[in-house]
């Protein structure tokens, strides 16, 4: 099975239509990634197995955190 990872952007622009806001989809998100970690069933032969338990969602938001917390306000400027 090939795993899928699609990233969101938005601007909360449809929130008054109902959808969630961009701050509520990386919740869901985060929140489905833990899940999916948790509740996998090691696979003590597949090598690949400890990769799939790896909630590279943490990992990439942390890493986020992590890249813009160096750069200064003009930096973080989108052009």
């Amino acid at each position: 099975m090939k795993k899928k990872l699609s990233v969101l952007f938005g601007v909360g622009g449809s929130a008054e239509q109902g959808f969630p806001s961009t701050g509520q989809l990386d919740d869901e998100v985060a929140e489905w990634a833990a899940d999916f970690v948790k509740n996998k069933a090691p696979d003590p032969i597949d090598s690949f197995d400890a990769r799939m338990r790896t909630n590279y969602f943490d990992l990439f938001w942390k890493d986020r955190e992590g890249y813009c917390a160096d750069l200064n306000l003009e930096q973080k400027a989108i052009p």
